[in-house]
């Protein structure tokens, strides 16, 4: 990748690009898609929403709330059913957590890092960003705290990795800090899955 003579800035400077390229790329070919999929949910909410607004403002009487209902019942059940094939789609099923887990320890272990933690937390206790921590909440979602030391490629390309698990697995609150020797980093970070 990095031609003998590079600069270490140089060097870096290369890391970057391609991992700005592989991000464009991510976000192009798999998250827009699955947006996409969510901005029909959103507008189809918006309009019960509106409809449930529209609502308010007439007088209530028994023969109101049974059109009502009557009206709106197929619309909520579809798009329950949307919401469910749409995290089944993406999320981790429960029982399958620890096998992927162990899938993301796996990779690491084949990258040369060393895992030095990789331990369950509860929501509560990860300092989770408020967004990430409502997602998690919702969505039962497990967190685990991860330390791992290695080459920053090596930890480059972990991170790359992770996009080959068929379920979605966040990297959130990550530090990178030198560990002493170029090139080598100590990295801690959480995993949601």
């Amino acid at each position: 990748m990095a031609k003998p003579g590079m600069t270490k800035t140089q060097q870096i400077l290369v890391v970057v690009a391609v991992t700005m390229i592989s991000l464009y790329f991510f976000l192009s070919k798999v998250h827009d898609p699955l947006s996409e999929e969510l901005k029909v949910a959103i507008e189809k909410n918006n309009t019960l929403v509106e409809a449930i607004n529209e609502l308010n403002k007439e007088p209530v009487t028994t023969a109101g709330i049974q059109v009502s209902i009557k009206k709106l019942t197929p619309e909520v059940s579809e798009l329950e059913a949307e919401l469910k094939k749409l995290q089944a789609s993406v999320l981790t099923p429960g029982d399958i957590v620890e096998e992927i887990i162990m899938r993301v320890n796996e990779i690491a272990s084949n990258n040369g890092l060393l895992v030095k933690e990789l331990v369950p937390v509860k929501a509560g206790d990860a300092k989770l960003s408020p967004g990430v921590l409502k997602e998690q909440k919702e969505f039962d979602r497990s967190c685990y705290h991860m330390k791992i030391s290695g080459d920053f490629i090596d930890f480059y390309t972990f991170i790359r990795e992770l996009n080959t698990i068929e379920y979605l697995v966040n990297v959130t609150n990550f530090s990178v800090e030198s560990a002493g020797e170029a090139g080598r980093v100590n990295v801690d970070m959480l995993v949601i899955i």
